[in-house]
């Protein structure tokens, strides 16, 4: 009886040691899982025109490359600043940037959140806070003021955990002699007022 007992023992020694190297793997397997998924993203589109703004992009005091993975948490967005440095020749006084998120896209719809943040007098509207930023002058820009309203476009369409890229573009830039920048193009404003376009190209 003895002997059996002691064999038992053995068996169930050996069972226990070979599920715990089992939850070992499970939870270092699991964790490499959770680690994978936290990977967030802040895209710049490439282009072949030059902006007039030099924008870098830092998340709660760390450097991001452009395009590059890094790590973040489900309130990820909140935590990112934007450095926008006027690299052209003439003073800023109208910033507009896009930020969009594909998460939000569905297979049934394939449109994506789009928040604008404004920065500056609008020309046209002539609302919002003046801004001058001179040639060679930066500013920051944090999402933190702007993550409320950001959290409520998002999950219209999805929960904020499930963003995991937000795409970041250089809308429009207006200058003080009263020409903008416009998806890589440069723009008058209209002198024909009764011309329903308020702005043309400076080519034309």
């Amino acid at each position: 009886m003895g002997h059996w007992t002691s064999n038992n023992r053995r068996i169930t020694l050996i069972l226990i040691i070979a599920n715990l190297c089992l939850l070992v793997v499970y939870v270092s397997a699991w964790t490499h899982s959770a680690g994978q998924t936290n990977k967030k993203t802040v895209t710049r589109p490439r282009t072949l025109v030059e902006e007039p703004l030099k924008i870098t992009i830092e998340h709660r005091g760390q450097l991001l490359k452009e395009n590059e993975p890094f790590d973040g948490d489900a309130d990820w967005v909140r935590g990112l600043k934007f450095k926008l440095k006027n690299k052209s020749d003439k003073a800023i006084t109208y910033v507009v940037l896009d930020l969009t998120f594909p998460d939000t896209a569905s297979p049934g719809n394939a449109r994506v959140g789009l928040h604008q943040i404004r920065l500056g007098v609008d020309p046209d509207l002539r609302t919002g806070n003046s801004l001058y930023l001179a040639a060679g002058e930066s500013i920051d820009v944090s999402l933190d003021s702007e993550y409320d309203d950001i959290k409520k476009l998002v999950e219209l369409k999805t929960p904020m955990e499930n963003v995991k890229n937000l795409v970041l573009r250089l809308e429009s830039a207006v200058f003080t002699d009263d020409t903008k920048w416009f998806a890589g193009a440069l723009y008058r404003r209209n002198p024909n007022q009764t011309d329903p376009l308020r702005w043309v190209p400076i080519n034309r």
